[in-house]
């Protein structure tokens, strides 16, 4: 599909993605670039697809013209699909993914507090957890592990260490 990429404005990126030949219709008129739309190299996805170099090449000479938020509000007022590449500080601030519990804080002994990513199946049947306990240390499961999967006892978990505390292996 093409064009179907990031293109950066005067400000910032933003994502397009130009779906159809109907939508590349809608897509030419709404950026007022008629002779994209007349292009014969441009007329169908494959064409578009098989010189892309170069249609990239026309649209960000054209996006760099303008603000991001310009291009969006106009895109998005066609029917075009497209939204801004955000940065991590944005994404963070976002209140879509803050109200959907996408961002869990976890109090790690070695690091201290940490923002996680949050499960992003969001189920009725499965209950949200607004926390997550930190990962297990190196380690810390491997006795209950040999016992309960392996069936070691004590003794064999000893030899397997060698005596110096931490397993051989």
């Amino acid at each position: 599909i093409s064009p179907f990429q990031a293109f950066r404005a005067s400000d910032a990126w933003f994502v397009l993605g130009v779906g159809n030949d109907a939508l590349w219709a809608t897509f030419c008129k709404a950026v007022d670039r008629p002779d994209l739309f007349e292009n014969p190299k441009y007329a169908t996805n494959g064409d578009r697809t098989h010189h892309i170099d170069e249609l990239a090449a026309e649209l960000a000479l054209l996006f760099e013209q303008r603000p991001m938020q310009e291009w969006l509000d106009l895109l998005e007022a066609a029917g075009v699909p497209s939204a801004p590449v955000n940065s991590v500080d944005k994404i963070m601030e976002s209140r879509h993914l803050k109200s959907r519990n996408m961002f869990v804080e976890v109090d790690d002994p070695g690091f201290g507090k940490v923002i996680l990513p949050g499960n992003p199946i969001k189920m009725e049947s499965i209950p949200e957890r607004p926390d997550r306990l930190p990962a297990p240390e190196v380690g810390e499961h491997t006795d209950k592990l040999l016992r309960s999967v392996l069936g070691q006892r004590d003794e064999e978990i000893e030899r397997l260490r060698g005596g110096g505390g931490h397993l051989a292996w």
